[in-house]
């Protein structure tokens, strides 16, 4: 289920179901596709419970803002 954190810009995930998988995919969709949530899914379920995504992130090299 996610939580968004509305003055962070922050949405915080916990992975307990493959819907909650859903909902992280949901929130990344445009920046990743299907295949590239295939392979994060196979690599990560049962390891990671949690994810924070950080929305209007700016990366220091590229200055690409995500």
């Amino acid at each position: 289920m996610p939580v968004f954190f509305e003055k962070e810009q922050h949405v915080l995930i916990q992975l307990e179901s493959d819907g909650d998988w859903w909902s992280f995919y949901n929130c990344c969709e445009g920046y990743i596709n299907l295949n590239a949530f295939g392979l994060i899914h196979e690599y990560l379920k049962g390891v990671v419970e949690t994810v924070l995504l950080e929305k209007g992130y700016v990366d220091t090299e590229t200055g690409v803002v995500v």
